[in-house]
């Protein structure tokens, strides 16, 4: 889909004096932040492709696209080899980039089949499903959550004599933002939770057959922004995130920056430093990052989650 208002926007780049580059930039699924990370392209004077792998995204994500920012735009059918040529008529292209959650299984794909830089794919489940990341973190002998992926309210149930310990958060395997977590106090509000998340459908229109229970975390919430280049992590923020809670329902309430600390024993390098741990376990290498921590003085840092995408609020 070609529009032009496309190629009006590159000529008044070039009457800025931006200088376009001869190598596209693809971001696949441009929603939420995404648009930012695309004004950054256009201002570096690379040439923007987007890949949408769905139409069918909801309203508050599909308001924050804008089509006039792209050279061009291709729809993901779900055939990969069908994308790769579509993208392969476009010219040289420098880079996949994921502009938002929904893009980040692609954009894996696409870099790794464009011999481009990217992440690892044998792990790229990991990265996106959130009992795999963990399991894989356990694997690595760092700190994760305590968990079981249910398929049921019985096998809930199950976990929750097992361990022992309340609350524990419900949550979909895969999902974004705080779509579907619940926090439970009780047996009849785990059960109401575990039963709400396998009546709900992901991103895609299928309905999940798994819900995932874990060991409610103690401690303070971090957002941790990175980027990876070639196996190497740099923080570029990290941000004090506030939740409040209210009928088993998170909202966000306020995040903070955290002022930067180069101390080695100070809270900021021991969340670094685990957090360069853990995506070094989940195979990130090249791009953006996201990841959410629980920290508490006595336990030191747990991961919640992380995104192989830009800080977003959407996800």
């Amino acid at each position: 889909l070609v529009d032009h208002r496309a190629q009006i926007f590159v000529a008044r780049l070039i009457f800025m004096g931006v200088e376009i580059k001869d190598e596209a930039v693809v971001v696949v699924d441009p929603y939420s932040s995404g648009p930012l990370l695309v004004d950054e392209l256009h201002h570096r004077g690379f040439p923007v492709v987007a890949v949408r792998t769905s139409l069918n995204l909801s309203e508050a994500v599909l308001e924050t696209w804008n089509s006039v920012s792209f050279e061009r735009v291709i729809v993901h059918r779900g055939d990969v080899m069908k994308t790769l040529a579509a993208l392969q008529r476009e010219g040289r292209v420098k880079a996949v980039i994921a502009g938002s959650e929904y893009g980040v299984e692609l954009a894996d794909e696409l870099a790794n089949a464009m011999g481009l830089r990217g992440n690892a794919m044998e792990l790229s489940a990991c990265r996106r499903d959130k009992y795999k990341m963990q399991e894989r973190l356990r694997e690595c002998g760092l700190r994760s959550c305590i968990q079981r992926c249910c398929i049921s309210t019985l096998d809930a149930s199950d976990f929750a004599r097992e361990v022992v310990s309340w609350p524990l958060i419900v949550k979909p395997c895969v999902s974004t933002g705080i779509e579907h977590i619940y926090k439970c106090e009780t047996e009849a509000a785990l059960a109401e939770a575990v039963l709400a998340v396998l009546g709900s459908k992901d991103s895609k229109g299928s309905r999940r057959e798994a819900a995932l229970v874990q060991v409610f975390l103690e401690g303070t919430e971090f957002l941790v922004d990175c980027v990876s280049f070639d196996g190497r992590h740099f923080v570029s923020a990290i941000w004090e995130h506030q939740k409040k809670h209210s009928a088993g329902f998170f909202a966000c309430d306020r995040i903070a920056a955290v002022p930067y600390c180069d101390q080695m024993e100070s809270d900021q390098a021991k969340i670094r430093d685990y957090v360069f741990s853990c995506l070094t376990a989940l195979g990130v290498k090249n791009g953006p990052s996201q990841c959410k921590v629980m920290f508490s003085q006595t336990t030191g840092p747990c991961l919640i989650e992380a995104g192989g995408r830009v800080h977003s609020s959407i996800g």
